[in-house]
């Protein structure tokens, strides 16, 4: 939340239960969860002393509770990279044929409300943005779109090079867009053992393995050049140690936002990111061959890294890691990121409210 005038950001952290998820129901425990954190944001802020000039919600479940207190303030309110639900329906409904199509409408029909309803919607990709100016179709609302960026004081580069061929992961569970490009990264894996390539090792790194499922728990395992690392305080020191970073992921998941951290993170420790165009078709700037290697998909990807394994310590090589830390530094640093915000929250940028 940003106060009126220019005296920094100031976040209130309300702790809600999280009770209902044991409930295991989709989609139901959802709504029960977003009427939870509405009625225990408004109760806790409406005391608060302090009256503010915008009021941000964290994707769409704290929106609704945004846009009371908003109006409380006479305050505008942003919404901040709304997920799409239809998403989450599509996914863990797939199977019903009559409860699916009926719940997708529903959301859809939910979600525009909402839309509609925010004065400015914060997009971090441009796909996202296109989908959520057609929906909102409302000269109030304001759909900018604000990427993903990475600190370039934490992320570094390393001062020690390594061997040139180790490959590196990062997996976070249990979104099915991540658990689809572990899958391919395996598959990437067998091919160089079809392919008799030894010249390689790997490092997998999730947030939780027992939420792996178990063929992807198995597969990994069973290959004693892939070492499996979990719920690592940083993954910092493990990307520095590593050389390539493979983000296969496959077409049609529009939910982009994993991918391109992965890649803000890879490109500022200046390592060489192989990913197809759905992991990096929405970080503006990049450039095959320059900063990253595109591919077309994980078989291509195991050529390709091959390859670059083959080709050792080159000047190509070398020139790549150096760009892939100036792209970041120059274009998707916080500082870049936070003078973009700012000038988003400028009371002139965003009509007033009706």
């Amino acid at each position: 939340m940003t106060v009126t005038g220019r005296d920094g950001i100031r976040i209130h952290m309300i702790p809600v239960p999280d009770l209902l998820s044991q409930w295991k129901i989709p989609v139901v425990s959802r709504i029960l969860s977003v009427i939870c954190l509405t009625v225990c944001m408004v109760r806790h802020l409406r005391r608060a002393e302090t009256r503010f000039a915008w009021v941000q919600a964290e994707q769409i479940y704290p929106f609704p509770a945004a846009y009371l207190l908003a109006g409380e303030w006479d305050a505008r309110v942003i919404l901040d990279d709304p997920s799409l639900l239809g998403l989450f329906v599509e996914e863990k409904l797939k199977r019903r044929r009559v409860l699916r199509p009926l719940l997708r409408k529903s959301v859809e029909a939910f979600e525009t409300l909402l839309f509609r309803r925010a004065d400015c919607i914060l997009c971090s990709s441009n796909r996202q943005a296109e989908e959520i100016g057609r929906r909102t179709r409302r000269k109030q609302t304001q759909v900018r779109r604000l990427c993903n960026g990475v600190d370039p004081k934490e992320f570094t580069v390393a001062a020690n090079g390594t061997a040139g061929n180790r490959i590196f992961f990062n997996c976070s569970l249990p979104y099915y867009q991540n658990i689809a490009a572990l899958r391919n990264l395996l598959k990437v894996f067998a091919r160089f053992e079809d392919q008799a390539f030894q010249d390689y090792s790997a490092l997998v790194v999730v947030n939780d393995a027992a939420a792996l499922p178990s063929d992807l728990a198995v597969g990994i395992q069973s290959n004693p050049k892939v070492h499996l690392l979990s719920n690592q305080p940083s993954i910092v020191p493990w990307l520095q140690s590593c050389d390539l970073v493979l983000l296969p992921y496959e077409a049609g998941h529009t939910t982009t936002a994993g991918p391109r951290l992965k890649v803000f993170e890879a490109l500022a420790c200046g390592k060489i990111v192989l990913g197809t165009k759905e992991g990096l078709d929405e970080v503006a700037g990049c450039v095959d061959g320059r900063n990253v290697v595109l591919c077309s998909d994980w078989l291509d990807m195991a050529a390709k890294t091959m390859a670059l394994i083959q080709e050792g310590d080159s000047a190509r090589k070398r020139m790549m890691c150096d760009e892939a830390r100036r792209f970041v530094e120059a274009e998707y640093s916080w500082l870049s990121l936070a003078n973009a915000y700012e000038s988003i929250t400028e009371t002139s940028s965003v009509p007033a409210r009706d």
